[in-house]
């Protein structure tokens, strides 16, 4: 409030940046199990692989 905001428009900013702070590390945490997820990794080698292959060079 000290830049001059009402305190309804503080809170909904506070709000927002919860959201916002909530979504990145929720985020976070699945790009971290991502990363450990075997089944997945191989998926996305598989994918590579055959992009590589249709690659006109």
């Amino acid at each position: 409030m000290a830049s001059g905001s009402s305190a309804s428009d503080a809170i909904r900013q506070a709000l927002v940046d919860a959201v916002r702070l909530r979504r990145r590390e929720q985020m976070h945490i699945e790009s971290l199990a991502l990363m450990h997820d075997e089944d997945d990794l191989a998926e996305s080698r598989t994918v590579l692989s055959e992009m590589d292959e249709l690659r006109a060079w």
